[in-house]
């Protein structure tokens, strides 16, 4: 779907690196943070600095939505996980 909506092959092959990756605006980089420590917040804190640098980053409502989004792909992952759900596989 990224690349479909013309996203940059790049930012989407290296977003697994994407600290080291020096693609990514201050943005994309702000949101990557704040969806990975949501992601693993149950194994670690969520740093009052990172939930700042979002805040001065984005606006209240665009931090809402990002946190919901987050929220709900995180659901479901763990719906499909749970349920073993695979993806299906592209016809070539």
């Amino acid at each position: 779907m990224a690349r479909k909506a013309g996203l940059a092959s790049a930012k989407i092959d290296l977003v697994a690196a994407w600290r080291d990756a020096g693609i990514y605006s201050a943005r994309e980089r702000a949101a990557l943070a704040w969806t990975e420590a949501l992601t693993l917040m149950s194994q670690r804190h969520v740093p009052d600095s990172l939930y700042e640098d979002v805040q001065a980053t984005f606006t209240h409502q665009e931090t809402v939505f990002l946190t919901s989004a987050i929220g709900a792909i995180n659901a479901w992952n763990r719906i499909a996980g749970a349920l073993q759900f695979a993806p299906p596989v592209p016809v070539l």
